[in-house]
């Protein structure tokens, strides 16, 4: 995962601590193929440790920051610098796989089950030319669409390296330019650049709105996801889910650099054929197999692991009582999904409720 700005300066200071100038330079030339002269490296070693990092880190795609704190924690000269490498390569996360695609755990937030949406967005982490910048979330029932960003926003940084951003619609009462208002304020776009509608708020011709987003997003220096939260709120009217539509349209259609979109919550049926082949998931809420499975994949992780029995008792004592799922419950339900398997990833028994 890209490193933070705090974790770049952490890591650049103790190799200013503990190495020297030819020493690191004969390191990123030998190990990284990286020449600290072309870079302009100048200044302390600090300094140069830090240009080598955030070179590493930032300023290619995808980052290299995994390469770099594999050689440091294998090759570092000195036990503090390979100490510091291999406590930053420690992921924050809880993965099936080691990867994080495959996170169960983000934090301390579960996420269980949901194969159709890391099927979906295994385009986005290993993208091209030829995949899609658009996923879209459904669902009518509560079943987690607006809990896809905490994995979204994992995803990003721990793959490409890219910036997450959500733009919530719920307890709004956006015109469609005001929604193009805040899609430009959180991607840091040119608001001059957005034109005045004439009888604004005009509900219905966007066109003008939508060529400004697109001949800005051309241009954005680094790579966003760009996730548009609560579609399905009965707050938000139709103009205003028809212009996020006409937004994700533009960017499949484009397909800039360094823009990605997710809809969470756009119900309608998808016709278009240029939209035909974007990722897609129908969110619902896990069964009781998914969730003792969940249960039975973190304990197993810990070393402490449940049978299958174990795990299936315990779903099926949180589901208990609830026959049916509203936003309220399921939110409930949530936060004891995550106490449980908190515990359970450090190894601790679960009391039964």
């Amino acid at each position: 995962m890209p490193l933070t700005g705090a974790q770049v300066s952490r890591l650049a200071k103790t190799i200013g601590d503990w190495w020297d100038h030819n020493g690191l330079d004969q390191f990123a030339s030998d190990r990284l193929n990286v020449n600290l002269v072309n870079l302009k490296a100048d200044g302390s070693l600090r300094d140069r440790a830090y240009t080598l990092i955030n070179e590493l880190n930032s300023k290619v795609f995808p980052p290299r920051d995994h390469d770099l704190l594999t050689a440091l924690s294998t090759a570092g000269p000195n036990p503090a610098i390979r100490e510091a490498a291999t406590e930053l390569l420690r992921p924050d996360f809880v993965s099936l796989n080691g990867t994080p695609l495959g996170a169960i755990m983000v934090g301390r937030a579960a996420f269980v089950n949901r194969g159709d949406l890391r099927r979906a967005l295994s385009e986005f982490v290993d993208p091209s030319h030829n995949t899609t910048h658009v996923l879209i979330v459904r669902g009518v029932e509560p079943g987690g669409k607006s809990y896809t960003y905490t994995f979204l926003r994992h995803l990003a940084a721990s793959t490409v390296g890219a910036v997450s951003t959500r733009l919530r619609l719920s307890n709004t009462a956006y015109s469609p330019r005001m929604f193009f208002e805040q899609v430009f304020r959180l991607l840091g776009l040119d608001l001059t650049r957005l034109p005045e509608l004439t009888d604004d708020p005009q509900a219905a011709r966007i066109d003008s709105l939508v060529a400004a987003f697109t001949g800005q997003v051309t241009h954005l220096p680094s790579a966003y996801w760009l996730v548009i939260d609560d579609l399905n709120d009965p707050a938000v009217t139709r103009e205003v889910r028809e212009a996020a539509y006409a937004l994700a349209f533009a960017v499949e259609e484009s397909r800039p650099r360094n823009l990605w979109v997710a809809l969470l919550g756009y119900n309608a049926e998808v016709t278009d054929p240029e939209l035909l082949y974007v990722a897609q998931e129908d969110a619902r809420f896990p069964s009781e197999a998914h969730l003792a499975e969940h249960f039975r994949s973190i304990a197993e992780h810990s070393g402490n692991p449940l049978t299958e029995k174990q795990a299936l008792t315990y779903a099926q004592s949180l589901m208990s009582g609830h026959p049916v799922l509203s936003k309220a419950v399921m939110s409930r339900l949530c936060l004891v999904i995550n106490e449980m398997g908190e515990k359970l990833r450090r190894g601790e028994p679960i009391e039964r409720s």
